[in-house]
């Protein structure tokens, strides 16, 4: 919060950046594993990754575990909106990586050693 105020007094902005996606062995998931797409195991039923396509015909396989837009829909998407704030104390505007995420996305089943499956 230092370098922030430090920065902003000489008029310098920060842009902080942060991945559309969260790993799942992350605090993220582990307190709020109503806001993704887990079973009764608290494993991921569905992942992130990119289609196959001219470039890589195996698709990407990233392994993220995929909200429940859903269930951040019926509240608001209260996750998002604590996240986003906590990130704009730090930060002077937000970059979110893989933005179109929030849009659609693409699921691939748990288990799979590719993404050729996802849809």
């Amino acid at each position: 919060m230092e370098l922030k105020a430090y920065a902003n007094r000489r008029g310098v902005s920060i842009i902080g950046d942060i991945p559309i996606y969260v790993a799942y062995d992350s605090a993220d998931v582990w307190a709020n594993k109503e806001m993704f797409q887990l079973d009764q195991r608290n494993r991921p039923t569905a992942v992130a990754g990119v289609p196959p396509d001219y470039f890589c015909e195996d698709g990407q396989l990233w392994g993220n575990p995929l909200y429940d837009w859903k269930r951040m829909k019926a509240d608001g998407y209260a996750w998002w909106c604590e996240r986003m704030s906590f990130m704009m104390e730090l930060f002077d505007g937000v970059r979110i990586d893989h933005f179109r995420g929030l849009e659609s996305y693409f699921s691939i089943p748990a288990g799979e050693t590719t993404a050729r499956n996802g849809v």
